[in-house]
């Protein structure tokens, strides 16, 4: 199953039709053609961390929604998995 993170941005990277071959549509369908790569990666939404997003960088993770919390640690996870030591010399 897709989830619907991914159905959004396989929807946004499809070509438009371009029958009047306008350049800025012919450049934005170039750009989503350029960016599809993107859609076989995967894709994770996470909900609203808090309701008041001024300021976020200042709250605790106590303030912040806890499904926000464990959607974040899942994340952390995924990346953690797919992540490539780098070799050095």
């Amino acid at each position: 199953l897709e989830s619907p993170v991914a159905n959004a941005v396989k929807q946004m990277l499809q070509p438009v039709d371009n029958p009047d071959n306008d350049e800025h549509v012919e450049r934005l369908n170039t750009i989503r053609s350029s960016l599809k790569v993107f859609s076989r990666q995967h894709t994770f939404g996470l909900v609203q961390p808090h309701m008041n997003r001024v300021g976020l960088c200042e709250l605790k993770d106590e303030e912040l929604e806890p499904k926000y919390i464990e959607q974040r640690a899942q994340l952390r996870g995924m990346v953690a998995a797919s992540a490539v030591a780098k070799v050095v010399g």
